[in-house]
């Protein structure tokens, strides 16, 4: 009987052996014994979200917006793709849960899967200057800037050289031309606004970008200037002085 007894005990110790082995494949398991789902998630940053994409890949290789996994332990890699016509971008740092990502080699960053849901954002950006862009997009007056009295303004033109843009105007001037400025508290947005230079049937050539000289302060910004319309950009590095009221 204790040969038999011993026999037994064995092969039950073996077979739970067996279970904890298979369940160590680096998966995790809820209460019911199914597997845990976790998702990982590119999530856009609010002003350059429009300009890039951050694909993320496991082992296998193939890249997607998001992920949904149950193993944990395994790398992950963010790549992120920036079209060639935004070149004024460049990515420099990518997090995941607000932990920074490690920079590996093309541009890519990589971090470990942990047991929960997953945010990946890029939170470091380089914003280069860009003269000119497709069909002759490019600066034409760039005057310095500088604060003055109220009822002063300043303004910068632009070409749009072969292409026309559309002409059509809102309330902050042409819809079709956006207008960011990388240090708000030197020039907000709202010290922004963009006016046609001529009319080319429904289009227009060029543009004047006027500056509210009341409402920005001495310090350095990057104008960025976006044709929509044509998927095309150009920036440029701004000074402003403090002037005299």
């Amino acid at each position: 009987m204790k040969k038999i007894f011993l026999g037994i005990g064995l092969v039950l110790l073996f077979a739970t052996g067996a279970i904890f082995a298979a369940c160590d494949d680096g998966s995790q398991t809820s209460g019911g014994g199914q597997p845990t789902v976790y998702e990982i998630t590119s999530v856009e940053d609010e002003l350059y979200g429009d300009f890039y994409d951050l694909k993320l890949s496991m082992e296998s290789g193939e890249s997607w917006d998001k992920i949904s996994t149950t193993e944990t332990g395994k790398t992950v890699t963010v790549t992120p793709e920036i079209g060639e016509e935004w070149g004024f971008l460049r990515i420099t740092e990518v997090c995941f849960n607000g932990t920074p990502c490690t920079a590996g080699a093309n541009g890519t960053y990589t971090f470990v899967m942990p047991s929960e849901n997953v945010s990946v954002t890029a939170t470091g950006f380089e914003i280069v200057e860009v003269p000119e862009a497709e069909y002759g997009m490019t600066w034409v007056s760039t005057p310095e800037l500088v604060t003055s009295s109220l009822d002063f303004t300043t303004s910068f033109e632009i070409t749009f050289g072969s292409r026309t843009v559309n002409a059509s105007a809102g309330t902050g001037g042409l819809l079709y031309l956006e207008i960011i400025s990388t240090n708000q508290s030197v020039i907000p947005d709202e010290a922004i606004s963009s006016e046609r230079t001529d009319l080319v049937n429904a289009g227009t050539s060029g543009a004047k970008i006027v500056f509210d000289r009341s409402l920005i302060s001495a310090g350095e910004t990057t104008l960025i200037v976006v044709d929509t319309d044509n998927d095309r950009a150009i920036s440029l590095t701004v000074t402003v002085e403090q002037g005299e009221y």
